[in-house]
């Protein structure tokens, strides 16, 4: 698990914020064209992103099943590393919906995480415990998450539904 909390050392934001939105709302490459890349490249550089839209951003695979479907999914996502814990935001650029794999976590209690290797070579999976955060939890974890990626409250802004946020700790 992280021992780092934010810092202003680390921040992201993606080479085209509107490249970005457009990709949530469809008006982009098709989104599993980009996740497909950004899965191959995560898996081939030790769990580092290195180019297109998502280049240096801090990361991570969740592997989870369909809620509905019941199949294997795998899902490259921007990783906050706070309090000793990794958490995914549901943001999707602030599309109106939220994504697939949103759904999927809320349908469970526990699933995998793929994320480079402390050696360096290639990447590990871990078994983590998931858990939504309260609205009170959120707004503190959203603070932190803004010194990060400021551009998150665009996202935000975007849309009316609450980007919700999941904590993942290993179990």
């Amino acid at each position: 698990m992280p021992d780092e909390s934010p810092s202003a050392e680390y921040r992201w934001a993606p080479p085209d914020l509107d490249e970005l939105k457009k990709s949530a709302v469809g008006d982009a490459p098709s989104s599993t064209a980009i996740n497909d890349d950004t899965i191959q490249q995560f898996r081939a550089n030790n769990g580092a992103i290195v180019q297109g839209l998502f280049a240096g951003m801090r990361g991570l695979l969740l592997h989870t099943v369909g809620a509905k479907s019941g199949a294997p999914r795998v899902t490259p996502l921007y990783r906050f590393d706070f309090e000793e814990r990794w958490h995914v935001v549901g943001a999707d650029g602030g599309s109106p919906k939220a994504p697939a794999w949103v759904h999927n976590l809320r349908a469970v209690t526990q699933a995998c995480v793929e994320v480079g290797s402390n050696t360096g070579t290639g990447t590990t999976i871990h078994e983590v415990r998931v858990r939504e955060l309260s609205e009170p939890e959120r707004r503190r974890v959203w603070n932190a998450l803004r010194q990060e990626i400021p551009h998150v409250d665009r996202f935000q802004a975007n849309t009316k539904r609450v980007i919700p946020i999941f904590e993942l700790s290993r179990a």
